[in-house]
């Protein structure tokens, strides 16, 4: 969680004069999440520097923890899964 919020930090302070902007998250390799975690990265103040996440899973766990965190955190902006990072990214551009 900490981690997480350092690397909100280092956006918001590097990127100040270009955001709100899309978000492209690779869990591919994330095999569990903490409610604490969903709770923050589908909050307020994640939505008012993003504007869209593309989030690209892998096979099993991490597909499974993308569904679970559409399913049950409800993403206050568009918030989509992908297996490929070039159609994540081709969505994303909508939103920039």
């Amino acid at each position: 969680m900490e981690q997480a919020k350092q690397h909100i930090a280092i956006l918001k302070s590097e990127l100040k004069d270009y955001l709100p902007l899309p978000a492209l998250i690779d869990l591919k390799d994330m095999k569990s999440t903490k409610k604490e975690l969903r709770d923050y990265m589908s909050g307020d103040e994640l939505t008012a520097i993003i504007t869209a996440t593309a989030i690209i899973t892998g096979s099993g766990l991490s597909k499974i923890v993308g569904n679970l965190f559409l399913s049950f955190s409800r993403p206050q902006i568009p918030t989509k899964l992908f297996s490929d990072e070039a159609k994540a990214v081709e969505w994303l551009q909508q939103y920039i």
